[in-house]
């Protein structure tokens, strides 16, 4: 991670391959389906800052992912497996993962089967504290790429990982294989 001093922007660089390239990609694209998640998710980190949660216990991807699935739970946006099959033929593949082209997907596409986010930045706050105070941490994770929560259960108690949902099978190929 690199800080610009003068504008305090914070960046982060990777030479790894360019699943952080398309990651940003897939935010941008979030963004432009529903544009309250940018003014939201800003507010996100700079309560992160304010409580000094940043860095140490959760980063700002991190916090940028909640939102989406918040949003994914709350109907205003879709899985990232249905981006995927709205994108048939618009895919690349980096590292043997299928990534949407989001340069040949539509916007609009995606608006017409998400609700449009009418809420004010107040209430969208409120019920996105409410929803992840509520969350079953325990038992359940967090999962953008099917848009609704998956059993932890489901990654510990089959090493192979064939308990887990097909959509998953390039996760468990990679992880289990």
């Amino acid at each position: 991670q690199v800080l610009h001093f003068p504008t305090k922007l914070d960046c982060d660089l990777s030479f790894r391959h360019g699943l952080s390239v398309e990651n940003t990609k897939f935010l941008r694209f979030c963004l432009e389906v529903q544009p309250i998640m940018q003014p939201f998710i800003l507010i996100l980190k700079e309560w992160l800052h304010y409580t000094k949660l940043s860095g140490r216990h959760i980063s700002t991807y991190s916090l940028s992912m909640m939102v989406i699935f918040y949003f994914q739970m709350s109907g205003y946006f879709i899985s990232v497996h249905e981006l995927s099959q709205l994108a048939a033929g618009n895919l690349i593949i980096i590292d043997d993962w299928s990534i949407v082209d989001f340069n040949k997907i539509s916007v609009q596409a995606v608006k017409k089967k998400v609700k449009n986010c009418d809420q004010s930045l107040k209430d969208l706050l409120i019920h996105f504290f409410v929803y992840y105070d509520r969350f079953n941490y325990e038992a359940d994770v967090v999962c953008p790429l099917l848009g609704r929560p998956i059993k932890k259960a489901l990654f510990l108690n089959n090493p192979k990982g064939i308990d887990l949902p097909l959509e998953m099978s390039i996760y468990v190929k990679k992880n289990f294989t």
